[in-house]
């Protein structure tokens, strides 16, 4: 039976397509980029050995007895004479204030007394 014309059109176009396919897949030799370099690694041979075993642990920590250092006086610090952490004695000094201020106050305070006095002694009088 003969083949019709058209069979014989669609084979043509099938084949045109797939060659120019091949010939689009090929490589060009005026080509501008050939494709990136191969990318250099580095190899080493793995070989068993014994490794010290090292354990972290999280954890927190609290004092025992914990205690909270007032002053009796307000002033300027000068030194601090204790290291933090370390351990202290009940009436051990623990820091300097400036004495001028203290002084000042303690100046007010005997006038106002030796005023009190003289006022005492005026009523007394009277």
């Amino acid at each position: 039976m003969p083949v019709p014309v058209r069979h014989h059109f669609v084979r043509l176009a099938a084949l045109a397509a797939a060659a120019i396919l091949v010939a689009a897949c090929g490589k060009s030799q005026d080509a501008g980029f050939t494709g990136f370099p191969a990318p250099e690694v580095t190899t080493f041979v793995v070989e068993p050995k014994a490794v010290p075993a090292t354990y972290e642990y999280v954890g927190q920590t609290a004092g025992s007895k914990d205690v909270e250092v007032r002053a009796r006086v307000t002033g300027i610090l000068e030194r601090k004479l204790y290291q933090e952490g370390a351990p202290v004695k009940a009436g051990q000094v623990l820091f300097v204030i400036d004495p001028r201020q203290l002084a000042a106050q303690t100046a007010a305070l005997e006038a106002d007394v030796t005023r009190a006095q003289a006022q005492k002694a005026q009523a007394e009088r009277d």
